[in-house]
């Protein structure tokens, strides 16, 4: 028997990197001396649109989970 992985647990580990980079981006934005603040915010911004596209694709594979 060969185990193979659900497209679902593919999204969900999609999901959970982006979500780690964005965690982190925020952080770094947080921490950003004056002068670097917009470029970390930038960069924030792009992890948190991977994420929400990461975020909608599992969603799309585990629509219950939204309701719990």
């Amino acid at each position: 028997m060969s185990a193979r992985r659900l497209p679902v647990d593919d999204a969900y580990t999609e999901w959970f990197g982006a979500h780690s980079r964005c965690s982190r981006a925020l952080r770094a934005w947080n921490a950003a001396a004056p002068r670097a603040r917009a470029a970390a915010y930038r960069q924030y911004i792009v992890e948190l649109q991977i994420e929400e596209a990461a975020a909608h694709r599992l969603e799309q594979l585990h629509p219950g989970a939204a309701a719990a």
